[in-house]
């Protein structure tokens, strides 16, 4: 398959290369990706910033995205081959204190797939089925591809209180 990598340690470093299309071990799903998004964590990534610089290239990176799933581990189940998906991309522990109290967006032990592990930037993406979201045949792959930056984005709209003069209070 070809992926998108970040290839070593330093400003640009990118390339475009063949990888294999990786395998799902138990409680994974293997997604063909149709659409991605491309974020500011994206540009960190490519110009090598410090907040990016916990990652250990080379990493495919990317981490919105919608797709089919291709392929599904051992013990998953409520998906089938050929679903039209989305995934969460920040993988939790589920078992650190943050995240037994319904704070699992604080999870200390998150994992950023993208980021700590191979992202969605190939023509496939492995992810735990966990984190799988199935979405609606009308929603097209243009916007299934940055759900997760339009969801940042409505979070933030909601936290402030909109008026119909334009202010916020």
């Amino acid at each position: 398959m070809k992926a998108v990598v970040k290839t070593a340690p330093k400003d640009g470093a990118i390339e475009v290369t063949d990888r294999p299309v990786p395998a799902p071990g138990a409680g994974e799903v293997v997604i063909k990706v149709k659409a991605t998004g491309i974020c500011g964590t994206d540009r960190h990534i490519v110009h090598w910033d410090p907040s990016v610089q916990f990652m250990k290239p080379p990493v495919i990176f990317g981490h919105e995205f919608c797709g089919h799933v291709h392929a599904i581990g051992k013990d998953v189940q409520g998906l089938e081959e050929g679903d039209y998906v989305s995934a969460e991309m920040h993988v939790v522990c589920g078992t650190c204190y943050q995240c037994r109290t319904g704070r699992g967006h604080i999870c200390a032990k998150t994992r950023i797939y993208g980021l700590h592990h191979d992202g969605c930037f190939a023509d496939y993406v492995k992810v735990p089925a966990s984190n799988v979201l199935e979405l609606s045949a009308k929603i097209p792959p243009r916007v299934g591809g940055f759900l997760d930056a339009l969801g940042f984005s409505a979070s933030a709209l909601q936290a402030l209180e909109i008026r119909l003069d334009g202010e916020t209070s």
